[in-house]
Parts: structure tokens; C-alpha cells; sequence
């Protein structure tokens, strides 16, 4: 069986990832995210300059403190409640029949699925299970970089997610 201290390590360094490669990708084309936050969610064009570089600036400090372990717990807690609100924020349009673009991970003219929404929530239960179940760091230094090195591998299937379940969906001859 695997120790509990292992699977809390693992999430936490996901998650963290998860986060640094949001912001980086946020930052990387910020007039995009602007402009989505715009057009997609009606934040008007003054608050949406203000409000993109800080959500960039905020994910990635959770990142960071959430990777160095440093208020892990709370930046965990952050983390939780901005994919809560941000999932809600996502599905309420989307269970309306509305057309929302996502630009988590970069821009993307894709709309928002049920695949993005059932990962996120996949995400969200990842972070409860890190909060209920607090172990305290205890890893040597080797171990965590493997466990870094395992999230670092199963990052890029969280964040293609729709596009992973869309590439199963075609093998298995399942019908949209």
C-alpha cells in the first residue's frame, strides 16, 4: 500500500505545477487572457487590464509557495477555492448552452466541455484530499524529486484533458 505521505507530496506538487503553468501560460499572451476576461466573462475592459495580471500574479505565488512547501496547506486552500469558484464560474454558462472560452493553459478557441468541467472537478477533489488529510512533510529530499518528476509527467494529461478523452472517445467508436 502505498503511504499517505507519498500521495500528499504528489498532489501537492500537481497542483503546484498545474498552477505555475497557468500563470506562465496567462502571462505569456496577457492581452488574450484580457481580452477573454472580456469578452467571455463581461469584466469590462478597465478591470479585466487590472485583473489579468493579477490572477497570472496570484497563481503563480500559490504555485510557488505550494511547490517550496512553504504555507502549503493554506496555498493548497487557495488553490482549492480558486478552482471552485472558477469551475462554478465555467459551468453555470456552459450548463446554459453558452459558448465560453477557457485560455487556462494558453489561448485556445476551443470552447469549454464537459471534459474540461469533469477535470477540474477531478482537480478540486485532489486538492480536498490533500486538505482533509494534512501529513506532514517528511520525504527525503530524492523522493520528492521523483515525486516532482511523476507530476511533472502527468501534468500535460490534466491540462489536455478534453482533448485525451476526445482521442478515447474516437478509439472506443463511442458517438457524440
Amino acid at each position: 500500500m502505498i503511504d499517505a505521505v507519498y500521495i500528499s507530496e504528489l498532489i501537492r506538487c500537481m497542483i503546484g505545477l498545474l498552477f505555475l503553468q497557468a500563470a506562465w501560460s496567462k502571462s505569456r499572451d496577457m492581452s488574450a487572457f484580457r481580452g477573454n476576461l472580456h469578452e467571455t466573462f463581461a469584466v469590462p475592459v478597465p478591470l479585466a487590464n487590472w485583473l489579468g495580471p493579477a490572477l497570472a500574479l496570484i497563481e503563480g505565488a500559490v504555485a510557488i509557495t505550494m511547490l517550496s512547501n512553504w504555507l502549503g496547506y493554506w496555498s493548497m486552500l487557495c488553490a482549492s477555492l480558486m478552482l471552485t469558484f472558477f469551475t462554478l464560474r465555467l459551468a453555470w454558462p456552459y450548463l446554459q448552452g453558452d459558448l465560453i472560452r477557457c485560455h487556462c493553459f494558453g489561448s485556445s478557441q476551443r470552447p469549454v466541455s464537459a471534459f474540461d468541467l469533469l477535470r477540474n472537478l477531478l482537480l478540486i477533489g485532489l486538492t480536498v484530499t490533500y486538505l482533509l488529510n494534512p501529513v506532514p512533510p517528511s520525504l527525503p529530499l530524492s523522493e520528492l524529486l521523483l515525486l516532482a518528476a511523476l507530476a511533472l509527467a502527468l501534468n500535460p494529461l490534466l491540462m489536455h484533458f478534453h482533448e485525451l478523452m476526445e482521442i478515447l472517445r474516437d478509439t472506443t467508436g463511442v458517438k457524440h
